[in-house]
């Protein structure tokens, strides 16, 4: 056996041995199954979660905060109904294929097309809404106060990658601001406020399709049919398959698509914010599964639509700077070793268990 690979099998079965004693069903690397998982706490020193009391209680808490917004929406986009699916008399509206600055292909809805796709989406974020709620309560009544609570949730790893990203956001757009540099919101205008919110409602389903699944999940499945011959390849386009090398590329061109096609609405400013956030969705997408990165681009765009909304987003903000020191004081190595990552994907699991791996 080559050196090489002999060192990534080594790195493997390391990994199979780390998922298990984390309490995964499926190693988080080769995509094996592991068996049900532990019902005890990490062993000492195991933890992959935040070990620190302080900071399992912000990562409950913006969690927490994440679920109570996220509500706070869709009860608000439901009493308006109406003036949401109003727009359809007003406008068309497209689902596309993006290629940046330009799409590659582009089918308008209209009318009555256009109110179904709206309602489609609405059912679509309770559902990832419901789902995320309902694997949360188990991985809490599973692993109680544990540090590993947080790490095997995509509805906490949601909610602290949201966090961290509008926390980013912000003090990259100050900075801006203070060179003179702003992002150009003038499009707005040109809607009533509920125009505008409709808008802002689909673009969390629409953008992850366009940019997470097209740009990330279908190119995977195409090298997990042609490369690995897996005839379940399709999985590939529910996320939260697990990180590997190829995805990380995906993840990255996807992501400079998805800053470049902000350049036509907000200028130049809004294309690096864009892109940061574009790897932010794409590592939940890919690792987490399509409804965690939906349900933080879904907040991440209506979070301002209620009474009370900004205050939310200012406390995920908040919460958005602590997350991040911690970070960067204990940043997840395993993420970071791009040598010990696989190439691809070894295996999938079940479909019924994919977005449950962890």
């Amino acid at each position: 056996m080559r050196e090489g690979s002999f060192r990534h099998e080594q790195f493997r079965m390391s990994q199979m041995r780390r998922s298990g004693a984390a309490g995964a069903r499926y190693c988080r690397y080769c995509g094996n199954y592991l068996g049900e998982g532990r019902t005890q706490p990490y062993p000492s020193g195991m933890q992959d979660g935040p070990e620190h009391p302080f900071m399992r209680g912000t990562v409950t808490a913006v969690t927490l905060l994440f679920i109570l917004l996220c509500t706070a929406s869709l009860i608000v986009y439901t009493v308006h109904v109406g003036d949401v699916l109003g727009i359809a008399d007003r406008y068309s509206y497209s689902i596309y294929v993006p290629l940046g600055l330009v799409n590659a292909f582009s089918i308008p809805l209209r009318g009555n097309a256009f109110r179904a796709y709206i309602l489609i989406a609405y059912v679509l974020f309770a559902l990832f809404l419901a789902y995320a709620v309902i694997s949360y309560q188990r991985t809490a009544g599973k692993y109680g106060t544990s540090s590993d609570r947080t790490e095997h949730s995509g509805l906490s790893a949601a909610a602290s990658c949201l966090s961290v990203s509008l926390f980013l956001s912000i003090v990259y757009l100050l900075l801006m601001s203070s060179a003179g540099a702003d992002a150009d919101s003038s499009w707005m205008d040109d809607f009533r406020v509920w125009d505008l919110n409709a808008l802002l409602f689909m673009a969390g389903l629409n953008e992850e399709l366009a940019f997470r699944l097209v740009w990330i999940g279908i190119p995977m499945a195409l090298l997990g049919f042609l490369w690995k011959k897996d005839r379940r390849s399709l999985q590939y386009l529910m996320g939260g398959f697990g990180m590997s090398k190829a995805a990380l590329v995906f993840i990255i061109i996807s992501s400079i698509i998805f800053g470049l096609a902000h350049y036509d609405g907000w200028g130049w400013v809004k294309i690096i914010d864009a892109a940061a956030g574009g790897i932010i969705f794409g590592y939940l997408y890919t690792e987490y599964g399509l409804y965690a990165s939906v349900l933080a681009h879904f907040l991440n765009d209506t979070v301002t639509v209620f009474a009370g909304g900004v205050l939310g987003e200012l406390a995920l903000m908040a919460a958005g700077a602590v997350i991040l020191v911690y970070w960067l004081v204990k940043p997840n190595k395993e993420l970071l070793d791009l040598k010990g990552m696989p190439d691809m994907t070894e295996s999938l699991p079940p479909m019924k268990d994919q977005w449950g791996r962890h």
